[in-house]
């Protein structure tokens, strides 16, 4: 039986109503109440549909995303891109691949039309994504390396380590355990904070990768 499980995916963007208990997400509901103008309503917005996708109530956050596109794209198109990169996805986590492909490939278009770097690279990393799941490794490592670059051309540390992250997992899937270890050495280079858990996550990835790699001594640094 292989050691590992599973390797952690680190889905980073920025960290994704209902009758609610839930304190904090009241409390960015009431905050959002407080907006005194568009730009702070959309990142007011854009918190709590992040909030609820990392508690993983995606059907939750998808209004917040479809309210800044309906409302605030004709005036702020970049933020329009972003928020139907976070709407790809949400389909990506509910397995609507089909959908998270045509979002997604929209917005490579899409930012390219309005010059926004970072808008092309969210979209490429979903696609990414998407083939990663989908098991298409070859296509997902193409997609990736796309993400890669305007990262490190806009020299975006954030996405650049995220991205090296992704890569890590997608050649670790195709058993290629050398440069899987290569890109999430990358990726923890770039994570200043130490505590994090997307640094504990490549921690515990290079700890598998060096034991599948039979190299036991370095992979107990990593646990």
């Amino acid at each position: 039986m292989r050691w590992l499980k599973c390797i952690c995916f680190i889905l980073v963007l920025n960290a994704f109503p209902g009758f609610s208990m839930d304190k904090k997400l009241d409390s960015l509901i009431s905050i959002y109440t407080k907006a005194e103008s568009d730009t702070d309503r959309i990142i007011k917005y854009g918190n709590i549909g992040s909030y609820l996708i990392d508690k993983g109530k995606y059907q939750e956050a998808f209004p917040y995303y479809q309210k800044i596109i309906q409302t605030f794209s004709a005036s702020y198109p970049k933020r329009g891109i972003d928020a139907k990169n976070k709407i790809a996805f949400i389909y990506i986590q509910t397995e609507e691949y089909d959908k998270a492909d045509s979002v997604a490939n929209e917005m490579i278009a899409e930012g390219i039309q309005v010059n926004y770097p970072k808008g092309v690279g969210l979209a490429n990393r979903n696609l990414g994504l998407l083939n990663t799941f989908q098991g298409k490794y070859k296509e997902a490592v193409t997609y990736h390396l796309k993400a890669l670059k305007i990262w490190e051309d806009t020299k975006n540390l954030k996405m650049t380590s995220v991205s090296n992250s992704d890569l890590g997992i997608v050649f670790y899937y195709q058993s290629n355990y050398e440069k899987a270890a290569f890109y999430w050495e990358n990726s923890l280079k770039l994570k200043p904070d130490s505590t994090s858990l997307d640094y504990m996550a490549d921690l515990g990835n290079l700890g598998a990768v060096y034991v599948d790699l039979g190299n036991y001594n370095k992979a107990s640094g990593y646990f």
